[in-house]
C-alpha cells in the first residue's frame, strides 16, 4: 500500500510528546481537535502527527498552518491500530499521546499527563478522564473482557459481572509530581481515545496489535502491557470532551460486526477456544433475549447473525 506524507515546518527540538490523531471522515471534528491542541500542549514541546486513514477525497484533513503537523494520507482504510502503528513510528517523542479526532482537549492537560506518567516508572500509559456531548462524566477505564461479562453487560447485571468499574473502584493512588501529588487511579485498562503511553514499551510490545480492525485494540494493547509488568491510570482531574463514536456512526453496519470480531479476538487470546465458545453462546444468549424482548437494536440483530459466522480460530499470538 502506498501512501503520501506531507510534512509542514516540523519542530527544530526533539518533543516530549507526539500526538497522534487517527482520522476517518470527520474533518469539522478534527479541526476542532487540532485547535484544542495548541492550549493542550502549552508548555509541553510537542508534534502532531494526523493520519488520514483513506478518507473521502472531500473529507480529508485540509494542511492546517500549524509548527510540527504532519498530515498522512493513506490510499485506504486499514483499521485504527494499523494508522495508529504507523503515526507512532513516525513519532520522536519519548511519549505518544493517541487522541481521536472527536476529542477536544482541555487547557494545560497533556503537560498533567506526562508529569504524571512520569512520576512513576511502572505506569505504561495514563488517559484522562472526559465529559461526553451531554455534558455527563465518561469513564475511560473498563474491566477486561471475558467470557461472560459482555454478556452480562448487554443484560443489565450491575457490579463486577459486567465490565464498567463500579464508583467504588474509582479511587486515585497520589502520584508525586515535583513536590505535589496527582490522584492517578489504577484500573484494568483504558480507551485510546486520550491515552499517554511510554514510546518505549509500546514499541517494545510491537505497537497496536492491527489484527483488530477498529474495536479492543485498546484493551489487548492494556492487557500486554500489564502482562509485562506495567500498570495503567487514570487521572481524574484532567478532563477532555470526548463526542464519542462520531467515524462509527458514518460507517453503517459494519462496526457492530467489528465490535464482536475483535472481542471473539481478545478472549481467545486470553482463555483460548473453549473461553471462545462460552463467549460466543453467553452473548448469543443476551442478544437473543434482548431480541425477544424487543430491547435489540439494529445493529445488535446484526451481531447476533453474525456472531457464529465469524472464523474460529483466530490468531492468538501475544507479546
Amino acid at each position: 500500500m502506498s501512501a503520501a506524507t506531507i510534512r509542514q515546518r516540523p519542530l527544530g527540538q526533539r518533543p516530549e510528546v507526539s500526538v497522534v490523531i487517527v482520522h476517518w471522515n470527520t474533518p469539522q471534528l478534527l479541526r476542532a481537535c487540532v485547535l484544542s491542541l495548541r492550549d493542550g500542549l502549552r508548555g509541553v514541546a510537542s508534534e502532531i502527527i494526523v493520519v488520514d486513514n483513506g478518507s473521502a477525497s472531500d473529507s480529508r484533513p485540509p494542511l492546517w498552518p500549524a509548527p510540527g503537523l504532519q498530515v498522512i494520507h493513506l490510499d485506504e482504510n486499514r483499521g485504527f491500530a494499523a494508522a495508529a502503528n504507523r503515526g507512532a513510528a513516525l513519532a520522536r517523542g519519548g511519549t505518544v499521546l493517541f487522541v481521536n479526532s472527536d476529542v477536544e482537549l482541555s487547557a494545560h492537560c497533556v503537560g498533567r499527563l506526562v508529569r504524571a506518567l512520569a512520576a512513576d516508572t511502572r505506569l505504561g500509559a495514563v488517559a484522562a478522564a472526559a465529559r461526553d456531548h451531554h455534558d455527563h462524566d465518561s469513564d475511560p477505564s473498563m474491566q477486561f473482557l471475558t467470557p461472560l461479562n459482555h454478556a452480562a453487560g448487554l443484560l443489565g447485571l450491575p457490579g463486577r459481572a459486567a465490565r464498567r468499574p463500579r464508583r467504588a473502584d474509582r479511587r486515585g493512588r497520589p502520584a508525586h509530581v515535583a513536590g505535589r501529588t496527582v490522584p492517578v487511579r489504577d484500573v484494568p485498562w483504558a480507551r485510546a481515545s486520550t491515552l499517554l503511553v511510554r514510546r518505549d514499551v509500546f514499541l517494545s510490545i510491537g505497537g497496536f496489535d492491527e489484527g483488530f480492525f477498529f474495536y479492543e485494540e485498546d484493551e489487548d494493547l492494556c492487557w500486554r502491557m500489564r502482562r509485562r509488568g506495567y500498570r495503567i491510570g487514570v487521572v481524574d482531574s484532567v478532563r477532555v470532551r470526548d463526542v464519542g463514536g462520531a467515524s462509527a456512526a458514518l460507517a453503517g453496519d459494519w462496526p457492530a460486526v467489528e465490535l464482536y470480531r475483535g472481542q471473539l479476538r481478545f478472549v481467545r487470546r486470553r482463555f483460548g477456544r473453549g473461553g471462545e465458545a462460552l463467549y460466543r453462546m453467553s452473548v448469543s444468549v443476551a442478544l437473543a433475549a434482548k431480541l425477544t424482548l424487543g430491547r435489540a437494536r439494529r445493529e445488535q440483530v446484526l451481531a447476533l447473525k453474525s456472531l457464529w459466522t465469524l472464523p474460529r480460530g483466530l490468531s492468538t499470538k501475544a507479546v
